[in-house]
């Protein structure tokens, strides 16, 4: 089925498979960066590929009670454009067929660190990432600070994040660490940068001199 998320009341039958197929059980699915299906048929031990024309085919055969299927999004191991299913027996398998060139990929999903796709893909909507320095202090012409960075998912739960920190005068540090450096005298702000999913971040620390 297809569903309109600008009208959900819409929806129409994308595609059919025959009455045999029908039995052979349709299960988990994952979506392509082409728009393509793969769907684990659990009873017929297969898995498919549903194209845009609405066409159904079979992309491998021989694994019993197959129950998902997913893409890979690594750099290694489970491979960008690899696909992937697993069956009730515990049993992993590469879906050689389905591999797709990994710019075909699907977007990563939301809590993968370090996904395939940058975080300007469509699969990290909705992500923020917040630096939060612990403990700022900035006396005598130093600032002293812990450093964290904190990825917020889209259902709202939190991921502490280990990353290095870039500070002016090319210096880096450690998340999670104790940083003392040295400011102007008249500095009101600290600018540091960070990469998150591929993409630099920046941010600015307000000093306050207490």
């Amino acid at each position: 089925a297809r569903i309109d998320l600008r009208d959900p009341s819409r929806v129409e039958t994308f595609a059919t498979p025959s009455p045999d197929g029908i039995a052979g059980g349709p299960d988990g699915m994952a979506i392509d960066g082409r728009d393509r299906l793969a769907v684990a048929a659990n009873a017929a031990g297969e898995v498919w590929r549903v194209d845009r024309d609405r066409s159904v085919c079979a992309l491998a055969a021989g694994l019993p009670n197959v129950s998902d299927v997913a893409y890979g999004h690594s750099a290694r191991g489970f491979s960008a454009g690899r696909l992937f299913a697993v069956t009730f027996g515990g049993i992993v398998a590469e879906i050689p067929a389905g591999r797709v060139d990994p710019t075909d990929g699907p977007p990563a999903p939301a809590d993968v660190p370090g996904a395939a796709s940058p975080e300007s893909g469509s699969g990290s909507r909705g992500l923020r990432v917040v630096f939060s320095p612990t403990g700022l202090r900035v006396r005598r012409g130093t600032a002293t600070f812990t450093p964290r960075v904190t990825l917020v998912r889209t259902d709202g739960s939190r991921v502490r994040l280990a990353r290095r920190i870039s500070l002016p005068g090319g210096r880096h540090v450690r998340t999670g660490r104790g940083v003392t450096i040295r400011v102007p005298a008249r500095a009101r702000t600290l600018r540091v940068r960070f990469v998150v999913r591929g993409m630099t971040r920046v941010r600015t620390l307000r000093l306050t001199r207490g």
